[in-house]
């Protein structure tokens, strides 16, 4: 086991491995997704830069996958592409697939919407 496979603790803290926060994948993740997103679909006729446009689908896909996994209301998540599983299989698949990022999404509208009724 080498220094860098090892759990580190100190100071009564406890260090979890692959441990990302709600507020994290929020602040971060979502936002470059949507950049990214927008900049792909800009972009996606000009495909002259391939490397550029390759590392922006990996950072796209990278933070996806990122939302995706995040426990997050899994129950939830799991009772619902259930019952969705009765009208389509198909749409209970996208359900399950895109369920956090649909939780994320209406957190920054909420956010935003509170932000132009303040301001």
């Amino acid at each position: 086991m080498s220094m860098f496979d090892q759990e580190l603790e100190c100071c009564g803290a406890e260090f979890e491995k692959n441990h990302i926060s709600f507020f994290g994948l929020l602040t971060l993740s979502f936002p470059v997704i949507v950049i990214s997103f927008v900049l792909l679909v800009i972009l996606s006729p000009l495909r002259l830069f391939k490397k550029r446009f390759q590392i922006l689908e990996t950072l796209f896909r990278s933070c996806m996958k990122l939302i995706s996994e995040k426990p997050l209301m899994a129950k939830t998540k799991c009772s619902l592409a259930g019952s969705m599983f009765k009208v389509s299989p198909r749409l209970s698949g996208l359900t399950f697939k895109y369920f956090n990022f649909s939780i994320y999404l209406f957190v920054w509208i909420l956010i935003l919407t509170l932000l132009k009724v303040v301001f």
